[in-house]
């Protein structure tokens, strides 16, 4: 049977937790902002579903009903923030973006994210392909405080990025700079490379960049 984006979504931020632990509120509010309305209608489906089983449910079991009320609190909680979400974010106004270019609550907020950190021009076209280092000029401190943002923000589990493949170090560093190699081999790091990870949670090298070859 084939889950759907809101049941992958739940599976993605259970992995690597134990029965005992619990999806963090910082992974809820990752979660929220991938919502869109075909997610809340399905939350709002679920509360209803788990409202009726606890109507069913034996009055002497509460551990059963201990358990439906979490979930239901779960749920709205994310209900809640994914509509704050909706309400409060959308791309900056005046941006110029691509024909086709994704519109989503994820890369809506990828969008804002990356205008509040490195400010996106207004006339030129924003697209998948963009590249935040070679397009927008993002290197050094700047690079860094971007990525921190990512991660934070949209809970990405960076396995092995390598901020030297795309971007020169901060300073004049001997070392970091040898390690960089010089501008001239760098990689480009695109707009859809950063969608990708998101998505998926996770940066992966290989992964990430086969998307910037499609």
């Amino acid at each position: 049977m084939t889950m759907s984006k809101l049941q992958h979504l739940i599976a993605q931020a259970k992995q690597g937790l134990s029965v005992m632990e619990s999806i963090s509120d910082a992974q809820w509010r990752a979660l929220a902002i991938q919502c869109g309305a075909a997610e809340r209608a399905e939350v709002r489906q679920r509360i209803q579903s788990l409202k009726a089983m606890s109507l069913e449910a034996d009055e002497g079991d509460d551990e059963q009903r201990d358990d439906i009320r979490c979930a239901i609190d779960n749920l709205n909680l994310l209900l809640s923030l994914s509509e704050a979400h909706e309400r409060t974010t959308g791309s900056p106004l005046g941006m110029h973006l691509a024909p086709n270019f994704p519109d989503d609550p994820t890369m809506r907020q990828l969008v804002q994210l990356l205008h509040e950190e490195l400010g996106l021009p207004e006339r030129k076209a924003i697209s998948l392909n963009t590249a935040i280092n070679f397009d927008l000029g993002c290197d050094g401190a700047d690079a860094e405080q971007l990525m921190l943002a990512l991660e934070e923000r949209f809970v990405i589990e960076f396995v092995d990025y390598d901020a030297y493949r795309y971007f020169q170090p901060e300073g004049f560093d001997v070392f970091l700079k040898r390690r960089a190699k010089g501008r001239g081999d760098k990689l480009p790091l695109t707009i859809g490379m950063l969608y990708q990870a998101i998505k998926a949670q996770r940066w992966d090298t290989q992964e990430v960049e086969a998307e910037r070859r499609v």
